[in-house]
């Protein structure tokens, strides 16, 4: 879960705490404990707290610009007095003495700053003006960077690393297989004597032409779209009815004739009658829908 603004401060200020207690803390690592404190607000902009003034910042693209998070009035998160002591680099050898805390200035509340956070001055964006914090005594000493950015120092150098190792082994692939392919050695040849023997080819043979077997139709069924429909033994009306056949019964036809001319239509088609081991013919006409082969491809009688 992303850290909140409220979070944020709250655990500034126990840093701020734990400091002016005089508790053990080197400045690295509380630049390290500071730079953990980022917080991203709706619009993707990434503030944090400036460990010197004690007001929160934010990135704008090229630097970092003091002023106030979204839904509060004022940019400072812990008020800074004018003197400020410096942290010691290393813990006390005693934990039993620890050092006192500076005495703070009556016109200001009694907090302890760190020393600065190592990053681009931030230019300092205010609604009033404001004089700024007089640095605090302490001994000369160089700037080292946050341990934040130490840790991303190494990332352009892996990336080099793992680059030049892949360049190495595409060629010593290519070396492997493409150049033998480009110049391959040279292969010794030897002078073969060809003798000519004159030789008799026998008379040609000719083969029989293989039957064409047609391919096999496929069947041919249609399913009823009639209420019913009567399965007579001739194709006509007037022979004996051998069955019936129901409303979206399927059905394969076998064979084409024709017979009785009915509404226009003398098609009739002969099919195996359900349930029984007999055959019948019945009218095709408006009667049937055709699901699947050609009607054409059956054999007329």
């Amino acid at each position: 879960m992303p850290m909140t603004f409220e979070e944020a401060e709250a655990r500034f200020k126990e840093l701020q705490a734990r400091v002016q207690r005089g508790e053990p803390i080197s400045r690295a690592e509380y630049e390290e404990e500071v730079s953990k404190l980022a917080v991203q607000d709706r619009n993707g902009v990434l503030w944090e707290i400036n460990p010197r003034t004690g007001k929160w910042m934010y990135f704008d693209g090229a630097e970092w610009v003091s002023g106030a998070p979204p839904g509060r009035d004022s940019s400072t998160v812990i008020p800074v007095p004018k003197e400020v002591a410096a942290l010691k680099s290393t813990p006390p050898s005693s934990p039993a003495a620890p050092p006192p805390a500076p005495t703070p200035s009556p016109s200001a509340p009694p907090v302890t700053e760190p020393p600065p956070l190592v990053r681009t001055e931030p230019k300092v964006v205010s609604r009033a003006p404001s004089a700024p914090p007089k640095p605090a005594p302490s001994a000369p000493r160089t700037s080292r960077p946050a341990a934040g950015e130490r840790r991303r120092e190494w990332i352009p150098l892996a990336i080099a690393s793992v680059v030049l190792l892949l360049c190495a082994a595409t060629l010593f692939v290519m070396a492997q297989f493409v150049l033998p392919v480009v110049n391959p050695p040279p292969t010794p040849t030897r002078a073969v004597a060809i003798t000519r023997v004159p030789t008799t080819l026998p008379p040609p043979t000719i083969m029989p032409t293989p039957t064409r077997i047609p391919p096999t139709p496929a069947p041919v069924i249609a399913k009823l779209t009639a209420t019913t429909l009567n399965i007579r033994a001739e194709p006509n009306s007037k022979s004996a009815r051998l069955g019936v056949l129901r409303k979206d019964n399927q059905v394969t036809f076998l064979a084409q004739t024709r017979g009785e001319q009915i509404e226009g239509s003398d098609v009739w088609y002969l099919i195996n009658i359900p349930n029984s081991n007999q055959q019948g013919w019945v009218f095709f006409g408006n009667n049937f829908q055709i699901i699947s082969g050609d009607p054409n491809t059956l054999p007329r009688r």
